[in-house]
């Protein structure tokens, strides 16, 4: 080790990583690196906060100082004649009350209890993938998974893994580039067609509302985009670090092979619902800047969310995009590869000799990684604003402020943290030791964060929403 400078390093390598558990070196470098990936999103908090500081203003505006005025000179008051009785129709008629200019309440708590969860998922989602890429797949390279495919395992093998990773990889890449240049020119032309009939509203053609639903929509197709090339990377990413955990022998094996497949489940989910929320939130943030009035203003509220529901529009449109062409995709290449390697070559199936069994192989990312996760943002983004409207029609909620409003987004934020909490159930506490174990730990993992949830919500509830509402669209 004296002599070779290269030796020396290996070695104080090699004893680092026996000295330090896995868990410690990754929060060693995720913390390490951790300003880095964390300065985009401390910006978008950024711009969240001033949402808070916007509903502030609306809530207090500054009254103008009166000009003093001269005292008037005192002046004998006339008797004031007798007032005439009101007549029935008088006496039964009263005035309609007000609504109140009520933009402050819990709003500022809502809005932080949505930036700080957003933060924390993004975090633990690069943490996960930190876990993950301790396991190493580059030929020449000593990861932590190589370490258990040492024995038994022979170098040709794990090379040929090493290629097909790679050709998959590649093979993703280039077809989600393909159709999502596709899915650009969709979203310009049907980003269009939104925005003009959309702007046919009861009250007239008013080009601002349908200019934020516009807006809305692309909103929502760029972050779909974005939840379903996440999806893809990581999955791609995650398939051979699986293969080599499940080399584990017995426990070791399961333990690993399913940790490392629950956690790479685990950054798609934090890291779109993450996202979702935050670019929700900064959607409401722009809309409610663009659109003239507040709370109080009548009407207000059913308009400014009407605008924000194109946002879910946007996600279902890049949903199909997903499922559809990666479905296509798949059993083109699926028949394709039948037909050219095992008829006509006679090659076996799934060889990866045949391309078109790679290009099966990226298919099936396509469509039930890539397009899954699209999809999973579709849904989440059009319930949470079907909700919304849903309460931008309640009196008593819009009358409650900002809090009420945005408690869909809240419980949302929760069950971020929530679902941090109990992923560990899975992974660390009660981990997969065999085969039956899998589904096991998954109903337990399913079930304690349903009660959890449950207990949350409540006060949650309690907190933000008024004591009474009615939904005007169901009770009238």
């Amino acid at each position: 080790a004296r002599k070779d400078p290269r030796s020396l390093k290996a070695t104080e390598s090699v004893l680092s990583a026996v000295q330090q558990p896995a868990h410690v070196q990754a929060v060693v470098a995720f913390v390490s690196g951790g300003m880095k990936r964390i300065t985009p999103v401390l910006a978008l908090a950024l711009v969240l906060a001033l949402f808070s500081a916007q509903t502030e203003a609306r809530k207090d505006p500054p009254k103008p100082t009166p000009a003093p005025t001269p005292e008037p000179t005192p002046t004998p008051e006339p008797t004031p004649a007798p007032t005439p009785a009101p007549t029935t129709e008088q006496a039964g008629a009263t005035e309609p009350e007000p609504v109140a200019e009520t933009t402050g309440g819990h709003g500022t708590a809502a809005v932080w209890i949505i930036i700080v969860a957003g933060v924390v998922g993004l975090a633990f989602a690069a943490f996960q993938l930190r876990l993950i890429s301790l396991i190493d797949v580059e030929p020449g390279k000593r990861g932590e998974g190589y370490t258990q495919m040492e024995e038994g395992s022979d170098t040709n093998a794990k090379l040929k893994l090493y290629e097909v990773y790679i050709a998959i990889q590649d093979g993703a890449k280039a077809f989600l580039f393909a159709e999502y240049f596709l899915m650009g020119i969709f979203v310009v032309v049907f980003g269009a067609l939104v925005l003009v009939l959309t702007s046919f509203t009861p009250k007239g053609f008013d080009m601002l509302v349908g200019g934020c639903t516009a807006i809305a929509f692309v909103f929502g197709a760029g972050t779909s985009i974005v939840s379903g090339y996440i999806g893809m990377m990581v999955a791609v990413y995650s398939n051979a670090r699986t293969t080599i955990a499940a080399e584990g022998v017995d426990e070791a094996g399961w333990s690993a092979s399913f940790n490392t497949a629950f956690r790479a489940g685990g950054v798609m989910g934090f890291s779109l619902t993450a996202i979702a929320m935050l670019m929700l939130g900064v959607l409401i943030l722009v809309v409610n800047a663009i659109i003239p009035g507040s709370l109080g203003d009548e009407d207000f509220a059913k308009v400014l969310f009407e605008c924000v529901a194109g946002y879910g529009l946007g996600g279902s449109c890049i949903a199909m995009f997903g499922r559809v062409g990666g479905g296509i995709y798949t059993k083109a290449a699926d028949v394709g590869a039948d037909l050219a390697g095992k008829v006509v070559s006679g090659i076996p199936e799934d060889d990866p000799r045949n391309p078109a069994t790679i290009a099966d192989n990226v298919g099936d990312n396509v469509g039930d990684v890539a397009g899954m996760g699209s999809d999973l943002f579709g849904s989440y983004a059009e319930s949470t604003c079907a909700a919304l409207v849903v309460a931008a029609g309640s009196a008593q909620i819009v009358g409650a402020g900002w809090g009420a409003i945005l408690f869909p987004l809240c419980v949302s934020a929760v069950g971020i943290i929530v679902c941090a909490v109990t992923s560990f159930l899975a992974t660390d506490i009660s981990p997969v030791k065999k085969e039956k174990d899998v589904e096991t730990v998954l109903k337990i993992q399913l079930g304690v964060t349903a009660l959890l949830m449950v207990g949350v919500t409540y006060p949650l509830s309690k907190f933000l929403l008024p004591a009474e509402y009615d939904i005007g669209s169901v009770v009238g």
